[in-house]
Order: C-alpha cells, then structure tokens, then sequence
C-alpha cells in the first residue's frame, strides 16, 4: 500500500452536502475537513481495546449468549451490534482520524440500528 493513499483525506472547508443552504462562517469555512472512513458502526480496533478492557456491554454480544453470561463475565463482541462508544477528546487523542470517523450514511445506519433494533 503507497503512504499517500493512507494519509487522512483533508480537503479545505465543508463538502457541499453538509451545508444544506445554511450560512457558515468564515472561520468554518477555511478549517479543514476530514472526511469518515470507517464502515461499520465501531472499528475493529475498538473492539478489540474494550474486550482487551473488558468494556464490551452485553447487548453487543450474541442474544443466545445473554442466559449463559454470568455478571462481569468476560464477553466476546459480535461486530453486527458493535456500535462506537462517545469519547471525549483529551491531549494526546487523534480525533480526526479517518479511520476512526463515520460517513453520514453509516451515522445514519447506526442510528436507525439503535431505534429499531
């Protein structure tokens, strides 16, 4: 894989979809965008990190599994029901990761995964 291609896309100012004819600033407009990578509604690497913490909620495993676990039993995600936990931004976190970032349409998924489901 070539560097470039993994390097976060930045472009200058908001993408036109996100504007909805609505006025923006011109300190918006002059800030640069990134623009979501991820496709699912968490990464796997943060997956990975909260059952390595133990931070994986029941409702994210298997429903067969739900009788069986014990409380505070180590549980195992199923990446279906896997969505993202909110974090703060702090020193030393990237929160303009692509990688990291949901599209508008996965947001929208997600949410209506959350509603429904």
């Amino acid at each position: 894989m070539a560097i470039a291609s993994s390097l976060p896309k930045i472009v200058p100012g908001p993408p036109p979809d996100y504007t909805d004819g609505h006025s923006v600033g011109n300190e918006l407009l002059n800030r640069p965008f990134v623009y979501g990578s991820c496709q699912e509604m968490c990464p796997l690497s943060e997956i990975e990190m909260r059952e390595h913490e133990n931070l994986i909620h029941i409702l994210e495993t298997d429903p067969s599994l739900y009788q069986e676990k014990k409380w505070r039993e180590k549980l195992i995600c199923d990446r279906a029901r896997a969505v993202k936990c909110y974090h703060r931004s702090a020193a030393g976190m990237d929160m303009q990761n692509p990688h990291l970032l949901r599209p508008p349409h996965v947001l929208r998924q997600t949410v209506t995964y959350l509603l429904t489901q």
